[in-house]
């Protein structure tokens, strides 16, 4: 609220002032420079505003973000419902919007990613296009966990998909 009304004067006094340089048909060295530090502050309080607070995420503007690295698993049923696959089956993952280097898909015995059983690096060089995933777990049957993770360089990468599997024989 104080800062509403603080830009409400600064904004009035800024057509107090503007009126006093076009009477004096800008030739009035003070009231340009007024007019300047007043247009100034006006700009820096507008912006002030706009952004929550210092150290946070809140960024309040009238343009819609762009989206960045959109990446999803196409799947059929619930999204908490474990996927029947067998091996040679394959899985499209489906991209946009995409800056990172790649992704990476892995396929892992048990939740904890401890024992991987399958993992494969796809550098994407279109920014939307699909990637085929094909299951191969050797001869592992029952329950397993797919991950897909955005790599932001051939080492590093964060998780952003995950898919439970049935593997069926």
């Amino acid at each position: 609220m104080k800062k509403s009304l603080l830009i409400i004067g600064v904004g009035a006094a800024f057509l107090a002032v503007s009126l006093w340089v076009c009477l004096s048909n800008g030739k009035s060295a003070r009231a340009v420079k007024a007019k300047f530090r007043l247009g100034g502050a006006l700009l820096t309080l507008t912006g002030m505003m706009t952004v929550g607070a210092c150290n946070s995420n809140n960024l309040v503007s009238c343009y819609d973000p762009v989206s960045t690295d959109v990446v999803y698993i196409e799947r059929e049923g619930a999204y908490d419902e474990a996927q029947d696959v067998k091996n040679g089956d394959q899985i499209k993952i489906k991209v946009s919007y995409f800056s990172a280097y790649g992704v990476k898909v892995t396929i892992a015995k048990d939740a904890q990613n401890e024992e991987v059983l399958h993992s494969q690096v796809y550098k994407i060089t279109e920014s939307n296009t699909d990637v085929i995933h094909t299951i191969d777990v050797g001869d592992h049957v029952g329950e397993a966990h797919l991950r897909v993770y955005v790599m932001t360089s051939e080492e590093q990468g964060y998780e952003c998909e995950y898919m439970k599997l049935n593997v069926l024989k």
